[in-house]
């Protein structure tokens, strides 16, 4: 069994060389023997911005786990607390009241339950309930501080990123890199995108209550002829819908940096059709001749077709999504 303190060292001496290439994607953080936190991340920064320089640059440096490590709160969030707890509960219930049901494929469409089992069926669920509820109050209203596993100055320098307004954080298109991006740079980028008339076009007001209007009365009628059941009306049915948010995810990989434009569709009128068409389309794409599962799917059939190729023939690929609703 090798000594620990030689493994520590050698730990060490690894984090020093790693730490020479400050953003590289090997950086180690090492906080005990037993620890150790790779960051995969990269920091990118846009031509507007510049280098990381100075404060910002010193922050950075504070904070190279990257966005798969979550930081501990500072305190206990009682309400969040309380809401976990209590949906814990409600699915121990659940569970012990369907036990003896049979398996059955439940309807894909319909939703979701809040129908609370009642209390006290099992006289010993009830008796773990209330000893979890205990253990957890006391050692959330315990004065001794929770751990917090972030060091203070890390701490400090995550608040006051969070405060800038100057910046903008996001993750890049491709890769795991983390793009520190100007905010008017952002801005105008964005704008460079809704101001192409032949994509976009101004509307004087929100139309998603029309919206939700007109695909209510379509799913109405359908529901009348039979031919959505009343689950999936219900499922369906848009209720508390708002306007779907554009938002853009920086090319590091390109020159300029331009944006990738994304449109985020959940809590749109359209959120539920969507799954409901590519539950039916789902199966059909794979029998299309053009469908390619994964890359070596690609590779199978260029090796099936390899003798048809011309030797001066040269390959290219050019994969993109297209939103066909």
């Amino acid at each position: 069994m090798s000594n620990p303190t030689s493994l520590f060292q050698q730990l060490r001496k690894t984090k020093q060389k790693a730490m020479r290439y400050s953003f590289h994607q090997d950086n180690y953080r090492f906080y005990s023997h037993s620890r150790i936190i790779p960051t995969g991340i990269q920091v990118k920064c846009t031509p507007a911005l510049g280098t990381l320089s100075g404060p910002l640059q010193q922050k950075w440096n504070q904070l190279l786990y990257g966005p798969q490590v979550l930081s501990h709160p500072p305190e206990v969030n009682q309400v969040e607390l309380s809401q976990d707890l209590t949906q814990y509960y409600r699915r121990i219930r659940l569970r012990e009241v369907f036990l003896d049901e049979p398996a059955s494929e439940p309807e894909p469409f319909r939703k979701k339950s809040s129908w609370v089992p009642p209390k006290n069926r099992v006289p010993a669920m009830e008796t773990y309930v209330q000893v979890v509820s205990s253990q957890v109050n006391n050692s959330a209203n315990s004065p001794h501080r929770t751990h917090d596993n972030l060091p203070r100055e890390e701490r400090q320098a995550l608040k006051s990123l969070r405060t800038r307004t100057d910046i903008i954080i996001k993750p890049a298109d491709k890769g795991s890199a983390v793009v520190v991006m100007d905010r008017q740079k952002y801005i105008d980028e964005t704008m460079k995108h809704l101001n192409n008339r032949t994509n976009y076009a101004l509307v004087d007001s929100d139309p998603t209550d029309s919206f939700s209007q007109q695909i209510q009365t379509t799913l109405d009628d359908m529901h009348a002829r039979d031919e959505l059941t009343d689950k999936a009306h219900a499922f369906l049915s848009p209720t508390d819908s708002k306007a779907a948010r554009f938002d853009l995810l920086p090319k590091i990989h390109k020159p300029g940096n331009p944006g990738r434009p994304i449109v985020s569709g959940n809590g749109s009128p359209t959120e539920n059709i969507s799954l409901y068409v590519d539950h039916f389309i789902k199966p059909l794409v794979s029998q299309t001749p053009s469908y390619i599962h994964d890359t070596p799917d690609f590779l199978r059939k260029l090796e099936a077709i390899k003798d048809q190729i011309p030797s001066t023939a040269i390959i290219d690929t050019c994969a993109c999504v297209i939103p066909v609703y």
